[in-house]
């Protein structure tokens, strides 16, 4: 073999040992970033669940005036197939409540006119927009010294809503563009690799 001959096919094995390096090299990077933008996503949709926001009668509460509604608002609106709310004495025994309505992410039950005094807890259940069911309760006493039926009369210090310090973000659209921007990164990444072994072919050419 002539030393030309040999001398190009040593060129030539270094160039392609060179590409296979540089494949490798984005492999890798498109790996990391690919595992960082699903990890991301994961995080987006966890944190997107359906928060409580506050209830009417605040949990714990002891209340003088009998509550026209039951309520628990949420940080969106759920879904109103299944949705449900039950009122129960210290003995387990339920207590009729009207239909449940629903006022955008808030959800309510008319309570009765003649509650009587004594303990109560409240039980719900809804369905979130991404499918997942959520169960909660809280309780409020009822002293009994007032009878209020007239709805418009019925805001006291114990049954107004007193919102719980959840912080409401838009998850879809941080979740998103945090996507947007590992893609991008991926992007650059592979491409300036890309480049690089171009550039490193040519040189060794």
């Amino acid at each position: 073999m002539l030393p030309e001959q040999a001398s190009g096919m040593g060129s030539g094995l270094g160039n392609l040992l060179d590409y296979y390096g540089v494949m490798r090299f984005i492999s890798r990077i498109s790996t990391v970033v690919i595992t960082a933008v699903c990890s991301l996503l994961l995080v987006s949709s966890a944190s997107a669940h359906t928060d409580v926001v506050s209830t009417s009668p605040i949990d714990g509460a002891v209340i003088d005036v009998t509550p026209a509604e039951i309520s628990i608002t949420f940080s969106e609106p759920p879904i109103e197939a299944g949705a449900a709310i039950l009122l129960a004495d210290v003995s387990g025994t339920e207590l009729p409540l009207g239909e449940v309505k629903f006022e955008g992410a808030k959800i309510s039950a008319a309570a009765p006119s003649d509650l009587p005094a004594g303990d109560y807890l409240v039980t719900w259940r809804v369905s979130a927009e991404d499918g997942h069911a959520l169960t909660g309760e809280f309780s409020f006493t009822f002293t009994g010294k007032v009878a209020v039926t007239d709805p418009t009369n019925t805001v006291t210090a114990g049954t107004e809503e007193s919102p719980i310090a959840v912080p409401i973000m838009d998850d879809e659209a941080t979740g998103n563009s945090g996507a947007t921007l590992w893609i991008s990164l991926l992007a650059v990444l592979i491409g300036s690799a890309i480049v690089a072994a171009i550039i490193a072919s040519r040189k060794k050419n």
